[in-house]
């Protein structure tokens, strides 16, 4: 399980939807599409339509990997540091009810805005998780 209490995903940088894909592409339910992919040295975030995906590569050799799923209806509370939406390196701070909090750094440009106008539309209205 996920300890995002001790989480701090950072150095995240933008990755297309085809290398997404090939990380977490069987994991995805039929109607489910990522929105948006990050990478980092030993970390990948997926947003999709449904969740916030994470890979953490792990064990000794590398070769393990643990993936979590993250629901939108469990966030909570949403915060970007950045001091304008184009600005470089702005971190993202997602809190998950009974899970914790979510620390996502990025590095370099991309629209941090549509980022998180996204993810706030995607956890409006949404229901617990069958």
């Amino acid at each position: 399980m996920l300890d995002l209490k001790n989480s701090n995903f950072a150095e995240l940088e933008q990755i297309g939807e085809p290398e997404a894909t090939a990380l977490v592409g069987m994991l995805l339910s039929p109607d489910e599409q990522i929105v948006a992919a990050f990478e980092g040295p030993d970390t990948n975030v997926i947003f999709t339509n449904d969740r916030l995906l994470t890979l953490i590569v792990g064990g000794v050799t590398g070769k393990k990997r643990y993936f979590t799923s993250l629901w939108y209806n469990t966030i909570v509370c949403i915060e970007l540091q950045t001091t304008t939406l184009d600005a470089p390196n702005p971190k993202l701070e997602l809190l998950f009810r009974d899970v914790g909090l979510a620390r996502l750094g990025f590095k370099g440009h991309f629209n941090i805005g549509s980022l998180y106008a996204k993810i706030s539309e995607l956890t409006r209205g949404q229901t617990e998780p069958a």
